[in-house]
Order: structure tokens, then sequence, then C-alpha cells
């Protein structure tokens, strides 16, 4: 049975969306992370009430739904696998998997800054790679396919 039903990816969208409009405003985030407006922190704390409290379900934001959370965070961000290591994944989860509830429920909300510190970094050095590899000749005459 899964815990993590379509309304709770919704909650969890609108919050994280909230959170990455918020940086909207170009912005380094290179090298460190962005400072958390106190209206995402408020955010934050009514969405884990809401859903501990006001939901039919009643389910507490627990290791399980931490897990379903991060899982469905970078799937969203990198849903073609091409940005994320299954490391970043082991290392997030390692790092958040068991406290994520908590942190939420105070409003600190930074996992989902760092994650997409992570995605932002991976794909900034990708297009910096193909810029690079752009400037180089290519040669067609081969048969390399």
């Amino acid at each position: 049975m899964k815990t993590f039903g379509v309304y709770n990816r919704l909650i969890l969208t609108l919050l994280l969306a909230g959170a990455f409009l918020s940086l909207a405003k170009p912005r380094p985030l290179l090298g460190k992370e962005p400072s958390l407006d106190p209206k995402l922190q408020q955010v934050a704390v009514m969405v884990s009430r809401f859903l501990q409290e006001e939901h039919f379900a009643k389910h507490p934001i627990d290791e399980t739904v931490s897990k379903e959370w991060i899982k469905a965070y970078m799937e969203t961000l990198d849903y073609s696998h091409l940005y994320f290591l299954q490391t970043d994944y082991d290392l997030i989860l390692q790092e958040n998997a068991d406290s994520i509830g908590k942190k939420v429920r105070y409003g600190d909300i930074s996992p989902a800054f760092k994650i997409f510190s992570i995605f932002k970094d991976r794909f900034e050095s990708r297009v910096a790679w193909v810029k690079e590899r752009l400037k180089q000749p290519f040669d067609f005459s081969g048969d390399d396919y």
C-alpha cells in the first residue's frame, strides 16, 4: 500500500515550488546555501501541520514519508536521470530521511535547497562542458556511430 498519494505529492510540490520561486532573483548559489526566507519557513510549518492534523490520513511525516518526498523531489528535478548519481541519493537519504519530518515541522526546508544546489551545480558543469566541447572542431570523416 502506498502511503504517499497524489494529494501529498501536490502539497509537496506546492511547498517546494514556493521555496524555489523565492530563488527567482538571479543570485549565485554555488558554494553556499541560500538563506531561508521566514515566509517559506512559515509555509513549511503550516503544510506540515496540515498534513499531520487536517489531512484525512493524519499520517505523521516519518522516515517513510521523508524517503518518498526525497525520491519524488529528486525525480522531479532530474526525471531523465542525467544529473543525480545514486551516491547523491544515498547520501541525501542518509543525512535526511529520519529528520525531514522534524525539520519541516520547525520550518527548516534546507534539505530541499541542498538538493537543488547539487542539481544546479551538476547542470552548470554539464553546460560548461558542452560549451567547451563546441569550441573544438568536429571530425565527421570517420565511421563512428
